[in-house]
């Protein structure tokens, strides 16, 4: 029987800060969470009503290899990455 898989958030790549706190907290109406900053990236997590979750990603103290300039440099802003929970990962690893 496969694992039950829930999907936790969506991560989107953005620029600045300013773009994605207009559209995901002032267009779409997201309660900031939190978020936290290291070398190379800067994340900050909006949630939704409907239980939905947005993680940003942005650039913050970046190195010349960093892996969300380079992201960024060859895609542009959008998405990133999706985040699944699963109440076994062995299982979860072993099922893909």
């Amino acid at each position: 029987m496969p694992p039950t898989v829930d999907l936790d958030h969506v991560a989107v790549a953005v620029e600045h800060r300013r773009e994605a706190w207009a559209r995901y907290r002032v267009e779409l109406g997201g309660a900031w969470v939190g978020g936290g900053a290291t070398a190379g990236f800067a994340n900050h997590q909006f949630s939704y009503a409907n239980g939905a979750k947005i993680e940003v990603l942005r650039p913050h103290r970046v190195d010349d290899d960093d892996f969300l300039r380079r992201f960024l440099d060859r895609s542009g802003p959008g998405p990133h990455h999706l985040t699944f929970k699963v109440a076994d990962i062995r299982a979860a690893i072993d099922e893909v």
